[in-house]
Order: C-alpha cells, then structure tokens, then sequence
C-alpha cells in the first residue's frame, strides 16, 4: 500500500510517501517511507531562491535511493541504510 500526502502553502512545499512496496516476491521489511520538506521563494519576476530537504528511511531488507543522489554518481544505498539529500538554490533567468 502506498500512501501519497503533498502540501503547498505560500512557498513551502511537503511532500510525504510511505511505505514503497519492495516488489516481488514480497520479502518481510522491504518497505520505505520518503519525505521531503522545502521552500522556494521569487526575489523578482526572474530571480529565485530555494532549499529542499529529502529523506528516505529504509527499513532493514530496503535499499530505495533519491534519483539526483544516484544521478551524480553517489554509492547506491545498502539494505537498511537511510538515504538524505539536502538542496540550496539560486535562480536567475536571463
């Protein structure tokens, strides 16, 4: 069963995933739960600024990854380690 909770309010953004299914054949503590906190604000029409925090807890047999951590070729997560990925930014559009 997967649950999905996202908020968006004035800037912030919450997003919540639990329990990622381990697929088959289904093995006892495969499961996940993912979060994810962050904030993005317009200094102008063309200028942006924003910090995102991520998680992934994995329980003792899970090995889920963050798709931007494996992208920038971080070491895949070993089963039952947790994963965090912290994001600061500044935009400017020319």
């Amino acid at each position: 069963m997967v649950w999905l909770e996202r908020i968006w309010v004035e800037g912030w953004s919450w997003l919540r995933l639990v329990e990622l299914s381990g697929g088959a054949p289904v093995t006892d503590n495969t499961d996940a739960t993912a979060m994810m906190l962050g904030w993005d604000h317009a200094l102008s029409k063309r200028t942006f600024v924003g910090a995102f925090y991520s998680k992934v807890d994995n329980k003792a047999n899970a090995h889920y990854n963050l798709f931007a951590t494996a992208a920038n070729g971080a070491t895949a997560a070993a089963n039952g380690e947790n994963v965090t990925q912290l994001y600061l930014g500044f935009t400017h559009l020319y």
